[in-house]
């Protein structure tokens, strides 16, 4: 993906590298990362992994492996949990979707454009630590980072056969399915975009242009379709009237609408996500001006063939539905997916030398600046950790730990310390059974035994409160509670306290 001949526009193979070297700083600071889904994942796999050498384990939970658009990770990470400790085994699945995410976005651009700029490779890794990383949807990261490594193929071989091009992607689209169905789904919307940019810009154009590239597109989601329909997963999720149910009341419709509004507002700005919503806000601003100031002056071009998926996606960051067949949160996934596309579409002029060291030098500095933010906001983690680890020792060996945290500390846009990815790891580091996601639509896993009954018990106690600790019938003999104020909590005896954790045993 190096430069070539004289071409002063391209980037090294070694820039390149050294690039995502710093981009990964933040990943060492810490033993744990402010996730909030990722150490979920990461239980479910050493349980996959170790279901038949604890018995623990194998009391409480069962493998449920089926047919499932979302397998993708579990497969993958499978031998990293066997090879690793979990911990370490955590930050090398990590690194494995970073490396598929950053270099999916610089093959689609050297596709695009017939080389990769600094500009490129810069953006890119600011995008890392996005607002979906920080959800924890690795899943997802991992199929929408093949996406782009599919759609590069795409161009390279359709401009030597169109219908070889049909087959080697369609493998390679399977393999995106089984990884995650959304990012399938918008893999498919980016490749039918793309073709139709190209015929777009064709001359001459004609309709009957459209045909052979609408049929050699269209044949890579047969085999997917098909086994989608055949998953639990085509059965889930909210339907359209339950959906539209949430603004069958006119009084509340424009409050609704402005609420949906400013979350996706949020979403767009924090794409690229900090420990500090501000420095998130400058972030993009910043890069909007450098984007906007280079495009005026000629330093920046924009993929022709690429602006009608711009629009559209562009277009999806608004109108997408909160959740569709069991994905939730679809409408924060788009602008990431969206801001990769940008990247990768958006070429450097070579002859303009002044203007392209103005943006290099300004987002080199601003990646700089976040590696050094997410470094100093995940740095707080290791003591952090340290309290977690001090207080689950003393646990009951192989008792069921539940998680308690206080409502207010679970919003997303919160800048105060997260305690997510801590109740997940008494699996993997204590041995201790946990709730884990078991969805039966979504992970080959389910719960058994007197962890499937507590579970059942937590839930419905959910429904008459918000704070587990508070609910009537508080469905766990045991939890592991973060963030509460105090260390006598009624209804419960202390058996440890340090830091923000406490271990509590119902009376």
């Amino acid at each position: 993906m190096g430069a070539t001949g004289n071409d002063q526009a391209g980037v090294s193979l070694a820039a390149i590298f050294a690039i995502f070297l710093v981009s990964l700083l933040p990943l060492v600071v810490s033993p744990v990362l402010p996730t909030i889904d990722f150490y979920n994942h990461v239980a479910r796999y050493f349980v996959l992994t170790h279901i038949d050498e604890q018995i623990a384990l194998g009391d409480n939970y069962a493998a449920a492996w089926k047919l499932l658009p979302n397998l993708g990770l579990d497969v993958l990470a499978l031998p990293f949990l066997r090879m690793l400790p979990p911990l370490f085994a955590a930050k090398a699945i990590i690194i494995l979707i970073f490396a598929v995410q950053y270099g999916g976005v610089l093959v689609l651009a050297r596709a695009l454009h017939g080389r990769v700029s600094l500009v490129t490779a810069l953006l890119a890794a600011i995008l890392l630590y996005s607002y979906i990383f920080i959800w924890g949807f690795a899943i997802f990261l991992l199929g929408n980072g093949l996406s782009f490594w599919c759609l590069a193929l795409w161009l390279r071989l359709r401009e030597r056969n169109l219908w070889l091009a049909a087959l080697v992607c369609a493998l390679f689209a399977g393999v995106i399915f089984l990884c995650h169905g959304f990012a399938f789904a918008l893999y498919g919307i980016m490749l039918s975009m793309l073709e139709f940019g190209r015929w777009w810009q064709a001359r001459p154009r004609s309709i009957s242009g459209l045909i052979a590239p609408a049929f050699a597109t269209a044949a890579q989601a047969v085999v997917p379709a098909v086994l989608f329909l055949m998953t639990p997963t085509a059965q889930a999720g909210q339907s359209a009237e339950a959906i539209l149910a949430h603004h069958d009341n006119p009084a509340s419709l424009a409050t609704r609408l402005s609420e949906i509004a400013l979350y996706q507002l949020s979403a767009i700005v924090r794409v690229a996500d900090s420990p500090w919503w501000w420095l998130d806000v400058l972030s993009f601003v910043i890069v909007v001006a450098l984007g906007i100031r280079a495009l005026r002056q000629g330093t920046l071009r924009l993929a022709p063939v690429a602006v009608p998926l711009m629009l559209v996606l562009l277009a999806l960051c608004v109108l997408t539905p909160p959740s569709l067949f069991g994905v939730g949160k679809i409408a924060e996934r788009i602008p990431l997916v969206s801001a990769m596309l940008i990247t990768a579409a958006l070429g450097i002029e070579a002859h303009e030398s002044r203007g392209r060291s103005v943006l290099v030098a300004g987002l080199a500095l601003l990646l700089l600046v976040r590696v050094g933010a997410n470094m100093l906001g995940f740095s707080r983690y290791d003591s952090d950790f340290a309290d977690f680890t001090a207080v689950m020792r003393q646990a009951p060996k192989a008792a069921i730990i539940g998680p308690a945290s206080p409502p207010a500390t679970r919003e997303r846009n919160t800048d105060a310390m997260r305690c997510e990815m801590y109740p997940p790891l008494v699996v993997p580091l204590f041995g201790n059974p946990a709730p884990l996601f078991a969805n039966a639509s979504q992970q080959p896993l389910a719960l058994k035994g007197a962890l499937a009954d507590q579970t059942a018990r937590a839930r419905q106690a959910s429904t008459s409160h918000d704070d587990p600790l508070a609910a009537a019938e508080p469905g766990y003999h045991y939890y592991i509670a973060c963030d509460y104020s105090t260390v006598q909590i009624p209804g419960f005896r202390t058996l440890a306290h340090q830091g923000r954790f406490l271990l509590l045993e119902k009376q």
